[in-house]
């Protein structure tokens, strides 16, 4: 019972960052859970979570998680909504772990850019005589839910990595006890195996394969990582220590492939009036407009990096409704379309 006490008390200190809740409630959009039925939940309005530097209480997480499985008719989803906080693109935070030297470091970065803790340690890596594991932290008392989509988007993660070619996770280990609904393996698209789940466990942890860690990745790239897209906020991270253009570089970036990006959200969410957010990004001598065009030239640049994408995903990834809407803006950046460009890198070295 002291343990509880103490975990229960843990949680009403532990913070959640606005970065993971906000992924957090588009996957529990997508698997059918109702917009307002969230936010009521949350007691929280979007332009809340679209906040850069906010933070949040930690039961906001087992709040959406919870609600999501009621608007689902009592099925559990925990592991679905954390296998859909994957990163897929450069507007997503952590994509760029996908090319990392090795597999740890690629999950080691993947989980660092998570930000779940909202700067608490939540996860260490341990070595043992014949595998890997990545070993929870009770101490830091957050939900059961925390714990298990966070290991279901490490797996997940993983997996697409792997592209297949090898599994990486041998079994998936919980200190709590199994929740109604919830299935004795893990699932998933790309998973080459189902993987077992064992709870009641005396701690959780996820068993990875021996010398996984250390295997080299084929899609390791320098050129992203030094690419200064996600560098973090400068100081305690409040909005006043960055210029208003970098703040608003650095609300849009993650948003380029969402719905809903406009002056007013922008406004709404920092809270200040839309003609005096214009007026203020003008004394600047920018605009909204051309800070996003900035935002989509960047992340335009890293995806002719990756070279794995179609111009029709570029174009959908960076937020336009049409190719040819693309090719017209790639153009007027360039001089020249993009299919001239498409997989030579050079073209990008200015």
């Amino acid at each position: 019972m002291a343990l509880v006490s103490a975990l229960q008390e843990n949680r009403k200190h532990a913070r959640v960052s606005a970065h993971f809740l906000f992924r957090l409630y588009r996957a529990c959009l997508t698997i059918g859970a109702r917009q307002p039925v969230l936010l009521a939940a949350l007691d929280l309005k979007e332009a809340d979570l679209r906040d850069p530097v906010a933070q949040f209480d930690s039961d906001t997480v087992p709040i959406l998680c919870q609600t999501s499985c009621r608007e689902l008719g009592g099925r559990d989803a925990t592991m679905e909504i954390g296998r859909l906080l994957v990163p897929t693109g450069f507007s997503d935070k952590g994509y760029t772990a996908i090319f990392e030297r090795n597999f740890g470091d690629a999950l080691a970065a993947s989980l660092a850019a998570l930000e779940a803790g909202a700067g608490e340690t939540l996860c260490c890596f341990k070595r043992t005589k014949d595998s890997h594991r990545l070993i929870w932290n009770r101490k830091a008392g957050y939900a059961d839910e925390y714990v298990r989509i966070v290991f279901s988007n490490l797996i997940a993660f993983g997996e697409s990595m792997a592209a297949g070619q090898f599994p990486t996770v041998k079994a998936a280990c919980f200190a709590h006890e199994k929740p109604d609904g919830c299935g004795d393996h893990i699932h998933g698209e790309g998973i080459r195996a189902p993987i077992p789940c064992h709870f009641g466990q005396p701690a959780s942890y996820l068993e990875y394969h021996p010398q996984l860690m250390g295997l080299p990745n084929p899609l390791s790239n320098r050129s992203i990582l030094t690419f200064d897209l996600h560098e973090e906020y400068a100081g305690t991270g409040t909005p006043e220590i960055l210029s208003l253009p970098r703040l608003m570089y650095r609300y849009l970036l993650p948003l380029l492939d969402k719905n809903g990006l406009s002056l007013d959200c922008a406004a709404e969410t920092f809270g200040i009036a839309e003609r005096s957010l214009r007026r203020k990004l003008v004394m600047e001598n920018t605009s909204f407009r051309q800070i996003l065009e900035q935002v989509r030239r960047d992340a335009c640049r890293l995806y002719f990096l990756e070279g794995r994408r179609s111009l029709s995903e570029i174009a959908t990834k960076l937020g336009y409704s049409e190719l040819s809407a693309f090719t017209r803006a790639y153009s007027a950046w360039h001089g020249h379309p993009p299919s001239r460009d498409m997989g030579a890198v050079s073209a990008f070295a200015a």
